[in-house]
């Protein structure tokens, strides 16, 4: 299974059967949690739908946008500690499954941020055009 996200997944362990992410649908619960789950998904042209569910815990011991992915053949559940972190999970999720054509290894994996904020630096020092 390719695992090359951006960002990078700090930590991940792929061992087991493989799955379609098109088997999973997102709990209801999920849904309300984070309302743009369906353009995520989309944006990296994945359809859900299956009768396996993706569901969430949140854990207050985990700092700001941390999430941990326990995927398995039969559901996945997202543990995190804030709608951003569990934002950042689906992300990480859909890029993993895009990666690999809807077809992913059973995985868990852990990530939180370095640093108290997100940024992207634009260098067009030189021009503006990126280099």
């Amino acid at each position: 299974m390719k695992i090359n996200t951006i960002p990078a997944i700090k930590e991940i362990k792929v061992n087991g059967a493989n799955f379609n992410i098109s088997d999973y649908s997102l709990s209801d619960m999920f849904k309300e949690y984070i309302p743009v789950w369906g353009d995520i998904f989309s944006d990296f042209d994945l359809a859900l739908g299956g009768d396996n569910r993706i569901s969430f815990t949140t854990d207050p011991s985990f700092c700001k946008e941390e999430y941990s992915i326990t995927a398995k053949a039969d559901g996945i559940t997202v543990t995190c500690s804030d709608p951003a972190g569990a934002y950042y999970a689906l992300v990480s999720l859909a890029q993993l499954a895009a990666l690999n054509g809807g077809e992913l290894t059973e995985f868990t994996a852990h990530d939180c941020p370095d640093k108290d904020f997100r940024a992207y630096s634009d260098d067009i020092s030189r021009g503006q055009i990126s280099t």
